[in-house]
């Protein structure tokens, strides 16, 4: 009895580690958002780079009282094989326009593929969470 507990447990861990390194090695969630600062640079896994020019933050800081809220602008090159494009993104009001635009994202074309690209946040240590997906 004690022979077959062992041998169960020892085809139990096998398939176990089986399992796992078939995960490990397939990656069924392509990395599509990467954490920057400025002039910091990282590949996709679409083989989209991506490399932060500028994080200016205007944005009230924390325990300040402030008129508003303020807003926080990245611009991003992208860039793949040849092709390259800039995405200007801002997070919160933009003053210069009068209707509420959605300038956290925008799209930018490489070759003849299109990506959306989305501003997610901007910490205080101005590191960019950018998003590229390709649509």
């Amino acid at each position: 009895m004690k022979q077959l507990i062992k041998t169960l447990h020892t085809a139990f861990l096998l398939v176990i580690l089986t399992l796992m390194y078939s995960c490990r090695s397939a990656n069924p969630f392509p990395v599509d958002r990467v954490v920057l600062r400025p002039q910091e640079a990282f590949r996709l896994t679409s083989g989209v780079t991506v490399r932060v020019d500028t994080v200016a933050d205007g944005r009230c800081p924390k325990n300040a009282q402030c008129i508003w809220a303020g807003n926080v602008f990245v611009s991003a090159l992208l860039t793949k094989e040849q092709a390259s494009g800039r995405a200007r993104l801002l997070l919160g009001p933009d003053p210069t326009q009068k209707m509420r635009q959605d300038l956290d994202s925008t799209q930018v074309i490489l070759g003849n593929e299109t990506y959306k690209v989305i501003l997610r946040s901007v910490s205080d240590k101005q590191q960019a969470t950018i998003q590229v997906s390709r649509l």
